[in-house]
């Protein structure tokens, strides 16, 4: 997928860095932005107006580009859960009211990407912010 922020690269790795949030733990970094910050950032000016499933069952939405390219960004467990999500559902006005995507990096082997999550997937607060 093309870098989402213009002219900010890390390690090939494309940051969101206006108006988000970033979380790190020893397994992941977790980076969120809004859906439209996503969209405008990677200049995606469509969506694919039905969800769809890949072969192993993951439900997506194909987010297209002004030069015609195609990038799937797939929904987490929790979002397909919490929002009711099926194959071949068709988007609406409110469709992402209470999502946001989460750009998921690892430590270990598995290629970073970006996810619709929830809001407030992502956002973690550490051990020490709480009075034990």
């Amino acid at each position: 997928m093309a870098n989402p922020i213009k002219n900010k690269v890390v390690n090939n790795v494309p940051k969101v860095t206006a108006n988000v949030a970033t979380t790190v733990t020893e397994e992941l970094e977790l980076t969120t932005a809004s859906v439209k910050e996503f969209m405008e950032n990677d200049d995606f000016i469509h969506i694919h107006e039905l969800i769809r499933e890949n072969a192993n069952g993951y439900l997506y939405l194909t987010f297209i580009d002004s030069a015609n390219q195609a990038s799937n960004v797939y929904f987490t467990e929790k979002a397909v859960d919490i929002n009711g999500l099926k194959k071949d559902q068709e988007l609406d006005a409110d469709f992402f009211a209470d999502l946001q995507m989460v750009y998921v990096e690892y430590t270990d082997e598995r290629e970073a990407r970006w996810k619709i999550c929830p809001k407030g997937s992502g956002t973690r607060k550490d051990i020490s912010f709480f009075n034990f």
